[in-house]
């Protein structure tokens, strides 16, 4: 997996049940801002769609594609996930038990 060029924002999530909520997974809404001008796509890549399913860094699977809002001027999209993580993990050595890693991409490109 490259992951070269996820630069522009990366989080750790870490999904939790409530009493209100008793399933092992739930429904979390990714919203992303950027200051400049607006980017054309923003890929919401991580652990749970095998990094938007990434070639060399560089994303073009439309699954992937978060949908920009018009009225709150931000980028979102609602993704399924297991609570208490991916299981099994994706990548041991790096993945956090417990919790998924995510980044948003600008445009699906590398940038560099």
């Amino acid at each position: 997996m490259n992951l070269k060029g996820f630069v522009i924002s990366s989080a750790l999530f870490i999904p939790m049940l409530t009493a209100a909520a008793p399933s092992d997974s739930v429904d979390v809404t990714f919203r992303y801002s950027h200051a400049g001008g607006r980017p054309a796509v923003v890929y919401l890549a991580g652990e749970f769609n095998r990094w938007g399913n990434n070639v060399g860094g560089v994303i073009s699977d439309p699954s992937a594609a978060m949908t920009y809002d018009e009225t709150e001027g931000v980028w979102v999209k609602t993704v399924r996930l297991r609570v208490g993580g991916p299981d099994p993990l994706p990548d041991p050595g790096r993945s956090v038990a417990g919790a998924y890693q995510y980044k948003f991409n600008e445009n699906g490109a590398s940038s560099g």
